[in-house]
């Protein structure tokens, strides 16, 4: 059994039969909870595309559980530590971007209006500062509040008004598993928006860890990010812009481990990372 605990979220990995269940309890910080997935989405969402993993059965009530099937124990974030997986996290990506593509395809359902949740939470932690007050307290020493101010306006301009495309709501290595079946586990952060915002996310998640490896904060993830960026483009099947989602990237990541975990001095690393992209600096 493999374990994954935050304040968040606590992820379950065990064995069952030749696949995994994967079981997402809600912590004390997941607000709000897991919602039901609507029964005539999940059945538009079945099989919708072989990646797109939903949980095992419906939740009944807020609050559960997730429970999913998966043919890998590790998520892509853990595989990078593996250099000789490397073409294995390429595969999962490439499958991963594909569901998107499937996924953005579908008429929008009505039932289903939140804006991208990850947006959502940084630009209220950056109007707030409630959720990680220490590390905001240092982003304002460190960005001032004309860089905090063009990055609540970017999350602003990406929340745009209601409606869009489905989305998945939070793709990233930590919801993709690779294996000789890649999944994308599916359905906990459905949300409305911008297709391109999806995979935008997905896209700033691998160049943050890249610029992360570059400052010596992660050199156990060294790996080719081109090639893992370009497997998630070709997946999607058509080019998607990033410009301006990197630091609110690398920013989400800092919050969410201030919030999640705990306040950690080196995250102010990452606050230096934000400024040095937000000034173009390598």
């Amino acid at each position: 059994m493999t374990q994954f605990a935050t304040r968040l979220v606590r992820t379950t990995v065990e064995p069952e039969g030749d696949a995994f269940r994967w079981r997402r309890e809600p912590g004390p910080a997941y607000v709000p909870p897991p919602a039901p997935l609507p029964g005539s989405l999940r059945r538009t969402l079945t099989d919708l595309h072989p990646a797109l993993r939903l949980p095992v059965r419906p939740i009944a009530e807020p609050g559960l559980s997730l429970t999913y099937l998966a043919h890998g124990p590790l998520p892509a974030a853990s595989w990078l530590a593996f250099p000789d997986q490397q073409p294995l996290v390429r595969q999962a990506l490439h499958a991963a971007g594909a569901a998107l593509a499937a996924l953005h395809r579908l008429p929008a359902p009505p039932e289903v209006t939140r804006p991208h949740p990850g947006v959502a939470r940084l630009a209220t932690w950056l109007a707030t500062g409630e959720s990680a007050p220490a590390l905001h307290r240092a982003a304002a020493g460190r960005l001032g509040p004309a860089r905090l101010d063009r990055l609540l306006d970017r999350c602003a301009t990406l929340l745009g008004p209601p409606g869009g495309d489905l989305l998945h709501g939070a793709a990233s290595l930590a919801l993709i598993v690779p294996g000789p079946e890649p999944a994308l586990l599916s359905g906990e952060f459905l949300a409305r928006g911008s297709g391109s915002l999806d995979v935008a996310w997905l896209l700033a998640e691998l160049s943050e860890l890249e610029l992360a490896v570059a400052h010596g904060l992660a050199p156990a993830l060294s790996a080719d990010y081109e090639a893992l960026r370009r497997a998630v483009q070709d997946g999607y099947g058509q080019p998607v812009a990033v410009e301006g989602l990197v630091p609110l990237r690398v920013l989400t990541h800092a919050h969410d481990y201030a919030a999640y975990v705990g306040w950690d001095p080196q995250l102010t690393k990452y606050l230096d990372i934000v400024a040095d992209v937000m000034e173009g600096r390598p």
